[in-house]
């Protein structure tokens, strides 16, 4: 009984990793890809904003007298 228990001890230690890449890189891309998304949307929105609107009225020019 003791072997068994080991054996399937060593299993489960020799897969924790596979086990520890299906469950967690899942979620942590998955939350990468969301903070990236928003950072792009974010500046995409800061280069979008307006620039500063022209000036309406314009000075006359003087005369030239040459």
């Amino acid at each position: 009984m003791r072997a068994l228990i080991a054996a399937a001890t060593g299993l489960v230690l020799a897969f924790a990793p596979v086990l520890a890449l299906t469950a967690y890189v899942p979620r942590g891309s998955l939350a990468l890809g969301l903070l990236l998304l928003a950072l792009s949307l974010a500046l995409e929105a800061l280069a979008r904003r307006p620039a500063d609107p022209a000036p309406t009225a314009t000075a006359e020019p003087e005369p030239v007298s040459a």
